[in-house]
């Protein structure tokens, strides 16, 4: 099913004018949080995991 013509174009436009959003590509966020980070406004969250000798499913007991 595709949407009659203008809907979507109408409700961007009406969303743009009336809420505090922002559309862009995915190149564009990127953008946008690498600037963030270079500024200093935003530090990702980093999760450091263990180091295994082996993949972990091979040391974890199976039910």
């Amino acid at each position: 099913m595709r949407w009659p013509a203008g809907v979507v174009e109408q409700w961007t436009e009406t969303t743009l004018e009336t809420r505090k959003v922002w559309f862009t590509t995915l190149d564009g966020i990127a953008d946008h949080m690498d600037k963030l980070i270079a500024d200093g406004e935003w530090s990702p969250t980093v999760e450091k995991l263990p180091n295994y000798a082996a993949p972990p499913a091979q040391g974890i007991p199976r039910r």
